[in-house]
């Protein structure tokens, strides 16, 4: 079914936008308003505050409360709020005359004109109060510390601050365990598995919030064992199973007759049961015989179960007995899941009152606190103090405006509720102005649901009587009509709801693209990035990696070759956002992104290093570690090798005898090692090195050195350096270029836009939960309310009841989660919109895609939602939109996948002979001077025609390769940009002509090398093959590959 999208091209959508949001600017009225995507929220907020401003001359900006979800968003507020209002203060007449009517809602009159003059300058002297709820919480203790009985003084932790005092807490509990916490540790140890403590201490820290909520919700309910089973019911300690003689009857003449069959192991465990002289109480030999379910259908032997205990006689017998066996282990995994819950909960009883002291101690907050004191000040039981500060706020607070609302917790709603009380009892002369969107509240993690919007409109319309407004913005000033109504169907298909955006410039009608799926099996057309990924880095799923080269291939296509239809101008880097549901997805994107020369930025460091920044960790942890200096020092060949046998030697004595060196004097503060360390790995080689494991030039790789050693100089211990080297990265390293592609998670994404968005997380099913979490929740009015421990290896037989209704309510949780979180995705884009997906297999599977596309996740939801809009669809599979911007003529730097030179030799393939003469004036840039340079890379330099400035010694050996190989050098080109066979950019050391046949040459500079093609490592021989590749399809000539060895001149053909 197409949908009808007449009613998008309306030419006065810009009034009816403006009269939706002028119906929010009355300053008598408290407003609840919903806000789809992209509508103008913030512009809505920028109005109301102005004609607050304007309607009351004595109305401080001080005395306007906007709260926001972000710091960076109440900054941006407090930001366009004076710029905008400056920007109407400067219009004269007509102009003038029509924003005054707008804000105010009536003819301006004189005094209305002097008003707005008059504002910028008042804006100048004091701003609103914009702030976030933590910061208004804040902003209220630190007004009233001993009314919530704090010491003056008190600071805020950061959320790092917090982890590590909680777990600082737990470890002092391991120090001095009570008997009952003992109890909990040995139980939560045997549950959690091999790295036991290490488990729980990182699971309470940064679970914590929704811990506390359940023991101050299990205290309420009488205390956590009353609770617990409350939910668990009457089966919170493990029984025996009770086997009768009949049923030990059925086993021995179950194993009778498998006397003769090939199932030997079905026996072994019937003979392990039998040969018990009490009941058999081993759970594991009960989940083999009737829990696993493949052996199960086998356990008759080489028959068919069914029908070899039909013929037996035996079949009721065990299928009773299997009941039996199912629902005594479905009673032990209740037991213990209440065992391992309950221990949960005491060990987290016991650390909140060690974190707690250690929070007093140091007089400090976390934002919990911040939120519990402030709720207790102004809606707490204390109804005497509960009005005294009120009164002494209402002073303050004359109106509020509340972004976001929707993002809200229970407990941060209760606090803007009873703030905005005392202004909606005010009769009209103050105001509450709430804004938000169901369909983005996507923090379920951080205690935020969708019907607590809903629920804030029925308590605002209880509270404000006939003084409040209820209204929707629906007028998008970001996306495009095809965006729009991808919007719109996909949430219809998704939830059975219909919305409408409308468009405020439906001419532009945009384009969406679906591409086919991504196959893991598919060889990729490009090779695979080099960045090795620590594996203590790495989550438990990886990206498929064709998937970071389909949107390599995505990348390339738009940037400098698609037209944006709002500027006519080609699409930049800075014009595409990449959103992803997992950061570490978004990690691994950026890794293949930066390999192919791609610039990108994150929303967080990337914590994956390049290669080269590992290998300068790995030389200084040598140095800290001085046992395994020469082992860690060998793993670094690159580098190492890189170095003269005289700067190794060097180096050496410089790590033995650092006390004695004449440098070291004057940086006592700042370890010697450490500088010499970095020093001596200034090398050409090293550079090259780093520029490859990066993608990047050897101009950014030096740019990246220097940030580097900035750093290191910046942290007196270099144990420190490098700790803080791991865990954070050096942001400035991929979040520097100005012009670069944005990769960022969904949950992330909430106020950016972007001209292009690529969705390339698709494919995870909506009802997926983690296998991996140990903790389950269930939200409750006033927060979680249920907590078990997950049992690995749990048969769904045998999962306790309570568990399992957690479990159905978390998939359901999850589902509606990132339902909206790809609401939130989509309506990003502000043109164009390109859909990834990719799924695990062969492309000759076709039955098995068409099923995958069948299920609960967000590609088939995008397919649905196209097709019903009428998407064409190309022979690959292709779904597309609207009429996708017809691609410019590809340019050089980007480069089709055909080979080709990017500056050819100017009389093409004819290559003229190249005299010393004709040589080039300087060499390649690099940023550094000759003398600091490797013998080998002295020695290339030197064949480049570059003498100034060289030993005698580099210039002898230099002419001594050209005798020994004077064909090379007769008819050859140096140092050309081409583009290699798999579409990458690269540099070609040397081109030569010898008897019509061409010679690619790679130079290599290793201070050791090798003498025969085997000891040549793969990856010199995969790189000069794919330089010879391109070069044979570009001239059409026989081509071979070498590898010239610099420091001893030897040739290595390799094809």
């Amino acid at each position: 079914m197409v949908k009808n999208m007449s009613w998008k091209l309306h030419e006065n959508s810009l009034t009816s936008a403006s009269k939706a949001q002028g119906a929010l600017l009355s300053p008598h009225h408290h407003i609840w308003v919903s806000a789809h995507a992209g509508t103008g929220k913030t512009e809505t907020l920028t109005h109301r505050i102005a004609a607050l401003l304007l309607h009351n001359p004595a109305l401080a900006p001080r005395h306007i409360l906007a709260l926001t979800y972000t710091r960076a968003a109440a900054s941006e507020l407090a930001l366009r709020i004076p710029a905008r209002i400056a920007e109407w203060a400067k219009e004269e007449g007509e102009k003038q005359e029509k924003i005054l009517k707008e804000l105010l809602g009536r003819p301006p009159t004189s005094e209305d004109e002097i008003r707005l003059k008059s504002l910028p300058a008042l804006l100048q002297e004091e701003s609103i109060w914009a702030t976030t709820l933590h910061g208004l919480c804040g902003e209220i203790l630190g007004r009233f510390p001993l009314e919530a009985g704090l010491r003056p003084g008190f600071r805020i932790l950061s959320e790092s601050e917090q982890e590590e005092a909680l777990k600082e807490a737990q470890r002092k509990l391991f120090a001095i365990p009570s008997e009952e916490v003992v109890w909990a540790l040995d139980e939560l140890v045997s549950q959690l598995g091999d790295r036991g403590t290490s488990d729980l201490v990182s699971l309470v820290a940064t679970s914590w919030d929704k811990l506390l909520g359940v023991i101050t919700h299990a205290e309420e309910e009488g205390g956590i064992e009353a609770w617990l089973t409350n939910i668990v019911g009457e089966d919170k300690e493990a029984k025996e199973l009770a086997l009768t003689p009949e049923d030990m009857t059925v086993l021995t003449r179950w194993q009778t007759l498998l006397e003769g069959s090939d199932k030997s192991s079905n026996q072994g465990i019937l003979a392990h049961l039998l040969a018990a002289k009490k009941s058999p109480q081993t759970p594991t030999l009960w989940h083999a015989l009737f829990l696993n379910d493949k052996a199960y259908k086998q356990l008759g032997g080489t028959k068919d179960v069914k029908e070899f205990l039909a013929a037996s006689g035996l079949q009721e017998e065990i299928e009773a007995l299997r009941t039996k066996v199912t629902s005594w282990m479905r009673t032990r995994h209740t037991a213990a899941g209440y065992a391992g819950t309950k221990a949960l909960l005491v060990w987290v009883a016991a650390a909140r009152t060690a974190y707690e002291a250690e929070k007093t101690t140091g007089n400090a907050l976390d934002y919990a606190d911040m939120i519990r004191h402030t709720t207790n000040l102004v809606a707490g039981w204390d109804a005497p103090l509960r009005a005294w500060v009120m009164e002494q706020l209402d002073r303050d607070i004359w109106h509020i405006l509340l972004d976001e609302a929707q993002d809200n917790s229970h407990t941060q709603n209760a606090i803007v509720q009873a703030l905005a009380a005392e202004l909606m009892a005010s009769g009209g002369t103050r105001t509450f102005l709430a804004v938000g969107d169901m369909k983005q509240s996507i923090y379920r993690f951080q205690g935020a649901a969708p019907d607590r919007f809903k629920g804030l409109k029925s308590w605002m319309e209880k509270e404000g009587g006939e003084a409040t407004r209820v209204g929707e913005l629906a007028h998008s000033f970001r996306s495009t009509t095809h965006v729009l109504a991808m919007a719109d169907t996909l949430w219809q298909v998704m939830t059975g709801e219909d919305i409408v955006h409308h468009p405020t410039r439906p001419h532009a009608a945009g384009w969406v693209i679906r591409r086919p799926l991504v196959v893991t099996g598919k060889a990729p057309s490009v090779k695979e990035y080099h960045w090795r990924m620590p594996e203590e880095r790495m989550e438990e799923s990886r990206s498929n990696p064709a998937l970071g080269h389909a949107l390599v291939k995505e990348i390339e296509t738009l940037v400098g070759h698609t037209p944006l239809l709002s500027t006519e101008k080609e699409v930049m880097y800075k014009d595409v956002m990449v959103l992803v549901k997992r950061k570490s997805v978004g990690t691994q994107l950026a890794a293949t992104l930066a390999q192919h020369g791609i610039p990108v930025r994150t929303g967080w460091p990337l914590k994956t290093l390049p290669l080269f920044i590992e290998d300068v960790m790995a030389l200084v942890q040598s140095r800290l570690t001085p046992t395994n200096r020469q082992v860690l020092a060998h793993t670094l060949s690159i580098p190492w090798r890189a170095m003269e046998e005289e700067q190794k030697q060097a180096f050496q004595t410089l790590l033995e005898n650092e006390e004695n060196s004449p440098v070291s004097t004057h940086v006592q503060d700042t370890p010697f090692t450490l500088l010499a360390f970095l020093k001596s790995l200034e090398s050409e080689a090293f550079f090259s090195h780093a520029a490859k494991s990066t993608g990047g030039s050897l101009t950014q790789a030096h740019s990246w050195w220097q940030a580097l050693v900035a750093s290191a100089l910046g942290h007196p211990n270099p144990q420190e350096w490098v700790e803080k080297l791991k865990s954070e990265g050096l942001p400035n390293l991929t979040q520097s270029a100005e012009d670069a592609v944005t990769i960022s998670t969904i949950h992330s994404a909430k106020g950016l836009e972007a001209p292009v968005v690529i969705l390339a997380e698709t494919t995870g099913l909506f009802t997926e939960i983690k296998s991996t979490e140990k903790l389950w929740w269930e939200e409750g009015a006033t927060g979680p309310v249920g907590v078990w421990l997950s049992q690995s290896g749990t048969h769904p037989d045998t999962v306790p009841l309570y568990q399992e209704r957690l479990k159905q309510a978390e998939v359901e949780a999850t589902k509606q989660d990132n339902i909206r979180a790809f609401y939130v995705a989509l309506t990003r884009a502000k043109e164009g919109l390109i859909v990834l997906g990719d799924i695990t297999g062969s492309e000759d599977k076709k039955t098995e895609h068409e099923d995958f596309e069948n299920k609960p996740h967000a590609y088939a939801a995008l397919t649905t939602a196209l097709k019903n809009l009428g998407a064409a669809e190309d022979a690959d599979g292709t779904l597309t939109l609207g009429a996708f911007p017809p691609a410019k003529e590809k340019i050089s730097s980007q480069g089709p996948k055909l080979a080709t030179f990017c500056t050819p030799p100017a009389e093409g393939p004819s290559l003229t002979p190249q005299t010393p003469a004709s040589y080039p004036s300087t060499p390649r840039p690099v940023p550094f001077k000759s003398p600091q340079l490797t013998l080998g890379s002295q020695v290339h330099a030197a064949l480049q025609g570059i003498k100034q400035g060289l030993p005698s010694h580099v210039i002898s050996l230099a002419a001594a390769t050209r005798t020994a190989h004077p064909h090379l050098f007769q008819k050859c080109w140096q140092e050309i940009d081409i583009i290699d066979e798999n579409g990458k950019p690269a540099r070609l050391d040397m081109l030569s002509e010898v008897e019509n046949q061409l010679w690619v040459i790679d130079f290599k500079t290793d201070a050791t090398p090798p003498t025969t093609l085997q000891g040549v490592s793969e990856s010199y021989k995969n790189q000069v093959k794919s330089y010879a590749s391109a070069v044979s399809e570009t001239f059409g000539k026989p081509t071979k590959a070498a590898l010239l060895f610099t420091t001893n001149g030897c040739l290595i053909e390799v094809v």
